[in-house]
């Protein structure tokens, strides 16, 4: 549900409409839900995002941001989120050589992903969706998304080689969000 570099607290997105009021099913995933404490209060943004994952279906794990080890998630989930509250110095490139999708509220985390080069801050309406069949596309179709609720500033990031990019600016492919 959230592209790439966006803050839950900055902006939604409308779930997607059924096409003729059929039944749509999302592809439930695992997910390791990046953290620096794996016990939130229950308003906390973490807390907040993980209950918003799981009632879309998900199975949704905090894992400690200094407990990370790539042969657990293999054996265990299909993809992980970093959270904002994570540190950036303490994964660092450590999820690099995971081969499954990861997202990332940490913009600290871009340029040790690969994805760094030309961040900058926009302020935008709507994302366009470049990959619908990734898990982290939500279940969301291919196009322009446009946002709702409190609308706000997102970061963006060159294309890094290899990068799977499931959003970019709806107007400029080459700006990953």
């Amino acid at each position: 549900e959230l592209p790439l570099g966006v803050s839950k607290e900055e902006t939604t997105i409308d779930p997607p409409a059924a096409p003729n009021g059929i039944n749509q099913t999302l592809v439930s995933a695992r997910i390791a839900f990046i953290v620096v404490d794996t016990t939130p209060s229950g308003g906390s943004d973490d807390a907040q995002i993980k209950s918003d994952l799981e009632a879309m279906g998900h199975t949704v794990t905090y894992v400690a941001h200094n407990n990370i080890n790539l042969t657990t998630f293999d054996n265990n989930y299909d993809l992980a989120i970093v959270s904002e509250s994570a540190s950036s110095t303490t994964i660092g490139t450590s999820l690099t050589a995971w081969g499954q999708p990861i997202g990332t509220m940490e913009r600290g985390l871009l340029d040790d992903f690969g994805m760094g080069g030309g961040q900058s801050q926009i302020t935008i309406s709507q994302i366009k969706i470049t990959n619908s069949s990734s898990l982290l596309a939500g279940g969301y179709a291919n196009g322009n998304q446009t946002l709702s609720g409190s609308v706000g500033n997102a970061t963006t990031s060159g294309l890094a080689s290899g990068a799977e990019v499931i959003a970019t600016w709806p107007n400029n492919n080459t700006r990953s969000i």
